[in-house]
């Protein structure tokens, strides 16, 4: 594999399948394509890891994503990241909000506020764990938004843990 041929895989899977539909054959030459660039810096991978997730986990491959992109300095990884988390693929955005708590943002709060505001618990979820770790003076205002909002027991606990521990 060489560096066309990685990134027109990527290109070519905008986003994978779900897991339902995801084969064994696809999903080991996405871990293959995600090794190639563990070991061979390419910043045009960025955009396309970011939006190639399916729903689902990719069979445990899609939370190792992150050490990929963990690889680029925010100014590489943060406006492909708020454009990612915008997408209205749900596993785009759930891995993608994912993804942003390891790179805490201002200029991802809006995308992750709309997150918060989704109808998907997992989303909320994501989304809240990424503010949370976003060291902005409008977190609390939109961890407290999001109290006021929230139905489910599990997010409302994650909310007040974290508003508790600002």
């Amino acid at each position: 594999m060489n560096h066309e041929e990685a990134i027109d895989f990527l290109r070519r899977h905008q986003p994978m399948p779900c897991d339902e539909e995801l084969t064994r054959e696809l999903i080991d030459t996405y871990e293959e394509v995600r090794l190639f660039f563990m070991e061979n810096l390419d910043p045009r991978c960025v955009p396309l890891f970011l939006n190639s997730f399916g729903e689902g986990d990719g069979l445990g491959v899609y939370q190792l994503v992150d050490f990929v992109i963990a690889q680029y300095p925010d100014d590489i990884v943060i406006p492909d990241l708020v454009r990612a988390l915008q997408s209205p693929h749900k596993g785009v955005a759930y891995w993608s909000a994912q993804i942003a708590a390891c790179f805490p943002s201002e200029a991802s709060l809006p995308a992750l506020t709309r997150l918060i505001q989704s109808d998907d618990p997992d989303l909320r979820g994501a989304a809240i764990t990424a503010v949370d770790l976003t060291p902005s003076a409008s977190r609390s205002k939109i961890l407290f938004d999001a109290l006021e909002n929230e139905r489910d027991p599990t997010l409302i606990r994650l909310i007040k843990s974290a508003i508790e521990a600002i």
